[in-house]
C-alpha cells in the first residue's frame, strides 16, 4: 500500500491516483501496481493469507465496494449483493466467512463465491424491538466460534454463532 509520492520519490513509478497498492513478485523483482483511488481504503490481509480484501468509497476507484484480491493468481473480482462498507467487519480463522456490520445490520460475505447476504437477527420477544436487535459492533473469539456483537442500545451484547447464523445469548448490562 503506497502513497503516489512514496512510490515516485522511492521507486520512481508513477501513478494517477493519490493511493496504490504495490504487488511485487520476490522471484524475479517485477510488479504491479493496482490504483486505488483518492480517499484511503480499508484493506486486510484473510488468516491464510491468500486474499486481499479493499474497500474504497473514493468515487476516483474504478472498484466500487468489497473487492476480493487473489494476489497469487492475479485475479480481482468484485463482491455480489448489497453493496456494504467494509468498517466493522470480522473474519473467521479459516477465512471462509467475513461478517460485516453497515448501518447497523448484520451481513456475511463467503470469500469463495463472494456473495453477500443480509443476516437477520432474531433477538427473541424480550430483545424484538428494533433498537434492541441492531447491531454496531462486532468482535470474534479466537477459535472463530462465536461472534459478539455490540448493540445498538449501548447496554446489551449478543452472543452469535458463526456456523448456525444465530443469537445463542443476549448479555445485558444493566
Amino acid at each position: 500500500f503506497a502513497r503516489k509520492t512514496d512510490l515516485e520519490n522511492a521507486a520512481g513509478i508513477k501513478t494517477e491516483t493519490l493511493f496504490s497498492m504495490l504487488f511485487i513478485d520476490l522471484e524475479d523483482y517485477s510488479y504491479e501496481v493496482l490504483e486505488l483511488g483518492s480517499k484511503i481504503p480499508v484493506y486486510t490481509i484473510t488468516p491464510d493469507s491468500e486474499l486481499i480484501l479493499l474497500y474504497s468509497e473514493s468515487e476516483e476507484s474504478d472498484y466500487k465496494g468489497i473487492v476480493v484480491i487473489n494476489y497469487e493468481k492475479k485475479e480481482i473480482r468484485s463482491a455480489f449483493g448489497k453493496q456494504v462498507a467494509m468498517n466493522e467487519f470480522v473474519m473467521t480463522p479459516d477465512s471462509r466467512n467475513v461478517f460485516l456490520i453497515d448501518e447497523n445490520v448484520l451481513y456475511k460475505m463467503d470469500t469463495k463465491n463472494l456473495v453477500i447476504s443480509e443476516l437477520k437477527l432474531k433477538c427473541g420477544l424480550i430483545y424484538g424491538a428494533p433498537s434492541y436487535c441492531s447491531a454496531n459492533e462486532i468482535m470474534i473469539t479466537p477459535d472463530g466460534s462465536e461472534i459478539i456483537l455490540g448493540m445498538v442500545n449501548g447496554i446489551d451484547f449478543a452472543i452469535f454463532d458463526p456456523v448456525y447464523l444465530g443469537i445463542k445469548r443476549i448479555i445485558s448490562m444493566e
